[in-house]
Parts: C-alpha cells; structure tokens; sequence
C-alpha cells in the first residue's frame, strides 16, 4: 500500500526542493537531476575526489544516459528521481523533475507539453521500480522528464516508420 500524499511529503525533502525552485529567479541554476547525481543518490562515486566522477563512475553514468531501459540504468534513474526514497514515483515527484523540461521547452520556444498530458500517457497516479522494469517505455519515461531533446525526438516520432520497423534516427 502507498503512503498517502501528505505522509510522503513530510518524509522527503521534496517540499524544500520546490520552494528552493521557487524562490530562485533563474530556474537554470536549478540543476535538479544534476544534483541528485552528485549527491550520489542513484550511486557512490568510486573516486577518491569528493564531489567528482571518477573514470568508471563516468561510463556508468554515460551508459545510463545512452540507453535508459537497461535494468541498472532504469534503477539508476529510479533512485535519482525518487526524493524521498520509498521506492515508489509519485506525481509530484515525476513533476518537480518535469518544472525544468517546460522551461526548456519555453526558452526554445517550443510548444510546451503539459504534465498533465504525461501523466495520461503514463496512466497511473505513481510507478513502481518494477512498473518500469515491465514497461516498453520505460527508457522514455525518464527521458520525458528530464532529456529534452530525447523526449522531443519520442514525442515527434511516426507511428508508421514504428510499425514498419524502420529504425527513427536520434
């Protein structure tokens, strides 16, 4: 059973996160996905340097990025996104991270999609590590909420070049 809203807020620091968004006057200095990966949320670095990826810690990251539904990558990205550590996305969590894709899009001067058009295609109120793991798109759901021009290439792909099988070029 999920915690109720109110609960999970208190527990997480999701709260703070949002004002800390809120009260900044440049939401570009708001590096949301930034810092949960140096806080080393999703994975302790290995190097011996505080605050800095070490050579592997790099790769890791770089093959999380590249291919987002591999097992370790969707637990990487799970953590990251997971504020308060219960192992469950809640809609506020998916959106705190999703705020900084429609700035993006905006400062492009691209036509935003509305969260709550995502939330639709997602279908359910919050995602389960598992949820993901048995999902098609799971790599995308990740990509919806924080790679930009991945989530762009996924909303503006051809169905038909899909069901043909011809491959989308990124």
């Amino acid at each position: 059973m999920v915690a109720s809203y109110p609960q999970e807020l208190k527990r997480g620091n999701l709260i703070a996160a949002m004002q800390h968004a809120d009260e900044e006057e440049d939401i570009n200095k708001v590096l949301r996905i930034v810092d949960r990966i140096f806080s080393q949320v999703p994975r302790k670095f290995t190097s011996k340097v505080e605050g800095k990826m070490g050579y592997e810690d790099f790769v890791y990251f770089i093959l999380s990025e590249e291919d987002k539904s591999s097992e370790p990558s969707l637990e990487y990205w799970f953590k990251c996104i997971d504020l308060d550590g219960n192992g469950v996305l809640t809609r506020n969590e998916m959106q705190f991270f999703y705020e900084e894709q429609l700035h993006r899009m905006e400062c492009m001067a691209q036509e935003p999609v509305l969260f709550e058009d995502i939330l639709c295609q997602i279908n359910e109120c919050y995602v389960t590590l598992h949820d993901l793991k048995g999902s098609k798109l799971s790599g995308s759901v990740f990509n919806i909420l924080f790679n930009l021009n991945k989530f762009m290439a996924f909303e503006t792909r051809d169905p038909f070049l899909i069901k043909s099988g011809t491959r989308i070029p990124t």
